[in-house]
């Protein structure tokens, strides 16, 4: 039988706890990264039109925030600006909504990025499903989610030390 003893075992036990709290850390900054990575790979490329799909994309922490604000960068339907894929407005209206939510998130938690955009029905399903046409302004086209999931996850399969360097410095804002 082999028998193991520690010579100071309270200063063991504070070392795996330091060793688990700096583990837990690097994780909760590769998860904000990964989730801010999503976010604007999915604002970036989302089809605009009135610009609503885009500005509501919303990130939930632990639930689907499943809010809509109607017009949210237009005052009302009749001063619409056509917009198009990559338009700052929409996007810059999404960061400054999803920011605060995000940095709320601590290790543990779950992240949700969702769109519940509507006017007259529904349609982030249908933009999702690539059931509605896109203008020639949205070359992306729909699938927006999944698309920017197969990208993140395509450069982030694995996550070496400069990788978790660089997710750990990713925010919305930068």
């Amino acid at each position: 039988m082999i028998s193991i003893s520690v010579a100071n075992e309270s200063e063991f036990y504070d070392q795996i706890k330091a060793w688990k709290e700096a583990a837990e850390k690097k994780i909760a900054g590769a998860t904000k990264g990964i989730a801010s990575l999503l976010f604007k790979d999915i604002i970036w490329h989302g089809p605009q039109f009135s610009g609503d799909f885009v500005a509501n994309i919303k990130v939930g922490i632990n639930k689907v925030n499943t809010s809509f604000q109607h017009h949210a960068i237009n005052d009302s339907k009749e001063h619409w600006v056509v917009r198009h894929e990559g338009d700052r407005k929409p996007m810059t209206y999404a960061i400054a909504h999803a920011e605060p939510v995000l940095a709320t998130y601590k290790f543990g938690d779950e992240i949700y990025i969702s769109s519940n955009a509507k006017h007259d029905q529904g349609y982030s399903f249908l933009i999702e499903n690539n059931a509605i046409a896109f203008r020639p302004e949205n070359p992306s086209g729909g699938a927006t989610f999944a698309n920017a999931l197969g990208r993140v996850k395509s450069k982030y399969a694995l996550i070496d030390a400069y990788a978790l360097q660089r997710l750990t410095n990713t925010s919305l804002l930068v």
